[in-house]
């Protein structure tokens, strides 16, 4: 689909999580979905020009950003996860492909409107060969046409959590440049820096495994420091998720500024290895306890390690290592996948990076009953090396945080803010798919406060921020609980403390080569791609929602004494926005835009407009109208009337006898213990659903007739009414977890 100088049509692959009235809402802005097409950015770096008769399309599988300003402009780097036995192609308007993985630059204005866009990576230098992108074959080929060989594959593979150094390096001439660093996470491999002039040079020395990310340290780069430090985790799915954490020192020389070198005399490798200060005690596994302070401690790893690029000679090698390096046999430390890594912008030298947990082929670890990691863990580790020899000191390392029920699970790619936040992301395992759908949701973005949380243990308070909304590019695609991922999350700016994200939605269900799926949702996923993208996808801008205090805005009085002093009247515009109203009687239309409408007390008239809403009744009888859009509906306290109208809401009437009705769409019904008896007016069978909360099962109910009606009822309280529905019609299948 051709978006020229437009943001995308669709419909947003992600939604606010209601947490309350006062709880955190976005503006969530849909920049491009995977098809799109803006113009081919032509030119040098810095002076681009968008052509007028090519462009350029949203591939797939997106995954790692960067992100900075140049001249005003927002500049965005975009590497893809694709498979090197994967084609895409650039455009319906440029004729070529791309095998393999990729790295895409996007421009946009101050108000992120799409400019254009284009493939970076269109040069690799490795052992001393130059290969150049030739979209006719889809691969990197040298002068001779020889393909890059990459030993168990060529041309690049699964380019996952890339980084934006959008400082710290310099190019050829000894200038500044933004330099992106696209890590591979397959066995063998690479990290490879990508210069704005689209040449990308892999560096060697970092040791061959699965790089989730190659993370350049902020206070160890070619403009303040002798040494370069780049830190890499490894995000190993086999061998029951065994990752190492890696730190790479590289003495910066006239020959190589940057100090990214494969010259043994001037880099070298270690791996981590946590160490109980009071015991020696090795930890060989993710068995730290929680919030207490360890030793980080480097060892250092052999050259012929380091370079062989053999994978298994380098995972051996951590594994058992030389006797006697270190207590016991263990020579680093095994997470489970170590997902993404990130340094804190606050306190440069600390950094936090999370496991994802255990998979199938994973095992107890030697002496424990448990396994290490179940659900996903966040932990922190400082980084500092000598600046005469550049040698790693001991640094400290704490386990934060374990996912589970209400904190996140399956911990993927993390991002940390000005702020004092962690945003965690999930990516469905085993374990965490089951806690999902305890939950009754899919994957989303999680906030952890750093300050809110230091030093607790286990009861860790975070905040479910967004949700992603399988159902948006069509019901078909929401296959499975889980089956969607966000990546790639990084903060955009930051404002009266609260920060704007970009993040990716891989959208993978959406996906026209998926023999697993019918023919006919092929047939729409490809439609709804528009060419050869590998799969579905979004790339997505959340900024903080502006608050309307209506207790700050005078209201229009007719003065014909009919009480207008009393009622707040007021119209929203259609953009997103928290509209705050007045302890009097309010009249609030939110028109368009995915409000979050907060009536406080009185008896309120309350309607959403277009939109995903949000809105809360307080105290007081209100009359709530959820209009167009999927709406979250809250009557709060008192009796309540709540229409959700077009759409597939939300509704819960809260404390008081309410009357709820669903209108159009596939509505959803929640109850809970202890708030009164709602009466449902149009319960529909095969279409609505009763969300249970709280706690609820259905095993707890008793469903009985009552006339025409059906009532439910849990230890002689009753919860709910339905009107004119048979009770024998109602069964376990339509109640869902809320």
């Amino acid at each position: 689909m051709t978006n020229l100088n437009q943001t995308t049509n669709s419909p947003a692959y992600a939604f606010n999580v209601p947490d309350g009235a006062d709880g955190a809402h976005y503006d969530i802005r849909p920049l491009l979905s995977v098809g799109d097409e803006i113009p081919y950015l032509e030119g040098d770096f810095g002076n681009f020009t968008p052509s007028q008769t090519k462009t350029f399309a949203l591939a797939g599988e997106t995954d790692g950003l960067g992100y900075t300003q140049i001249n005003g402009l927002n500049y965005l780097w975009a590497n893809h996860e694709i498979a090197d036995d994967i084609t895409t192609d650039i455009s319906s308007t440029v004729a070529g492909k791309i095998n393999g993985a990729r790295v895409s630059l996007f421009v946009f204005d101050r108000n992120w409107n799409p400019i254009g866009g284009k493939n970076l990576l269109e040069n690799v230098k490795i052992d001393g060969v130059e290969y150049s992108l030739n979209t006719g074959t889809g691969n990197y080929e040298d002068a001779n046409g020889n393909v890059l060989d990459l030993g168990d594959r060529n041309n690049f593979s699964r380019f996952c959590a890339g980084y934006l150094a959008a400082s710290g390096f310099v190019g050829e001439d000894g200038k500044e440049i933004p330099l992106y660093f696209a890590p591979e996470e397959v066995d063998t491999g690479l990290a490879v820096p990508v210069t704005p002039d689209g040449t990308g040079t892999p560096l060697i020395s970092i040791g061959a495994f699965a790089k989730e990310k190659a993370l350049p340290a902020s206070q160890y780069r070619a403009t303040n420091s002798d040494y370069t430090v780049l830190l890499s985790p490894e995000d190993e799915k086999d061998n029951g998720g065994n990752g190492e954490v890696y730190l790479y020192v590289g003495r910066q020389t006239a020959e190589n500024p940057n100090g990214l070198t494969e010259n043994p005399d001037d880099f070298q490798l270690y791996v981590l290895q946590v160490v109980d200060p009071t015991t020696g005690e090795v930890f060989g596994y993710e068995t730290m306890p929680e919030n207490r302070k360890l030793i980080a401690q480097w060892n250092a790893v052999p050259d012929d390690i380091a370079l062989n690029r053999d994978p298994s000679v380098l995972s051996n090698w951590v594994d058992v290592g030389t006797p006697g390096v270190s207590k016991g046999n263990f020579t680093s430390t095994n997470f489970r996948a170590v997902e993404d890594l990130e340094e804190d912008p606050n306190k440069p030298g600390t950094f936090y990076f999370a496991a994802t947990g255990r998979n199938e082929d994973s095992s107890i670890p030697p002496g424990e009953t448990n396994f290490d990691n179940l659900l996903g863990k966040l932990h922190r580790v400082t980084v500092a090396i000598d600046p005469k020899t550049g040698t790693p000191l001991n640094g400290s390392f704490e386990t934060l945080l374990a996912g589970g029920a209400n904190k996140g699970v399956s911990y993927d790619n993390i991002s940390i803010d000005r702020n004092g936040n962690v945003l965690i992301q999930e990516d469905e395992t085993s374990d965490g798919g089951d806690v999902m759908e305890a939950e009754g949701r899919n994957a989303g973005v999680w906030r952890y406060n750093i300050a809110k949380n230091e030093g607790v243990i286990g009861s860790d308070s975070l905040d479910f921020l967004f949700e992603l909304d399988q159902k948006a590019a069509g019901a078909e695609f929401d296959t499975e609980t889980g089956a969607w991922e966000s990546s790639g999350l990084i903060e955009a700016g930051s404002q009266n403390g609260q920060s704007s994200y970009l993040f990716n939605v891989m959208a993978s269900t959406i996906d026209p080569n998926d023999d697993d799926l019918p023919p006919e949702i092929r047939q729409k996923a490809l439609e709804i791609l528009g060419g050869n993208y590998a799969a579905g996808g979004q790339l997505i801008l959340t900024i903080p929602a502006p608050v309307i205090d209506l207790n700050k805005i005078n209201n229009d009085d007719d003065d014909d004494d009919d009480d207008d002093d009393e009622i707040k009247k007021f119209s929203a515009s259609n953009k997103t926005e928290i509209i705050k109203g007045t302890n009097n009687k309010d009249i609030i239309n939110g028109n368009g835009g995915d409000d979050l409408i907060d009536g406080k007390n009185s008896n309120d008239t309350l309607s959403g407009g277009d939109g995903k809403d949000e809105i809360y009744g307080g105290a007081g009888r209100d009359a709530i109208y959820g209009n167009k859009g999927n709406d979250f509906l809250f009557g709060q306290q008192d009796r309540d009337n709540i229409n959700g109208g077009e759409g597939d809401d939300l509704i819960q009437g809260g404390l008081g006898q309410d009357s709820l009705k669903g209108d159009r769409g596939s509505d959803t019904f929640v109850l809970t213990a202890g708030e009164g008896t709602d009466t449902i007016v149009d319960f529909t069978v095969s279409e609505d659903f009763i969300g249970l909360a709280n706690g609820l099962t259905f095993e707890q109910l008793s469903i009985v007739g009552d006339g025409n009606n059906t009532r439910i009822s849990v230890n002689n309280e009753i919860l709910a009414n339905l009107s004119n529905v048979n009770a024998t019609t109602i069964t376990e299948s339509s109640f869902v977890t809320s």
